[in-house]
């Protein structure tokens, strides 16, 4: 889905997505054991309720943000030279970051932004 406006979704679990403007995000999976998304550009924020037995997965270019139960924002930004970053915010909750070219691990808590 590409939106040229902002938009909110409700899943049927009850957690939000808020798509940025210009912003292209899909789902790779959703099921009862896995959510998995991937954003290829622009911005969201997701407000994931939490359910232990499910995996919360949203890729954006090298990275991928694993979740439980939290609220998040996750942008994938292209600078002057059209180089591709990707920048991980969490407001509440944690998140892990997997990072696969560099194998980069990272645990984020509310407050801490992860961007590579």
């Amino acid at each position: 889905v590409t939106q040229t406006e902002s938009t909110e979704l409700t899943l049927g679990d009850g957690s939000t997505l808020a798509i940025g403007r210009a912003s292209a995000l899909s789902v790779l999976r959703s099921d009862p054991q896995e959510v998995r998304l991937k954003l290829s550009r622009g911005h969201a924020v997701f407000d994931v309720s939490h359910h232990p037995e499910r995996r919360f997965t949203v890729e954006a270019l090298d990275a991928r943000i694993e979740v439980k139960g939290t609220r998040f924002r996750v942008e994938v930004l292209a600078d002057v030279s059209d180089a591709q970053r990707v920048t991980v915010e969490v407001e509440r909750g944690v998140v892990e970051v997997h990072h696969d070219e560099t194998g980069t691990l990272a645990t984020l808590s509310a407050g801490q932004t992860w961007s590579d």
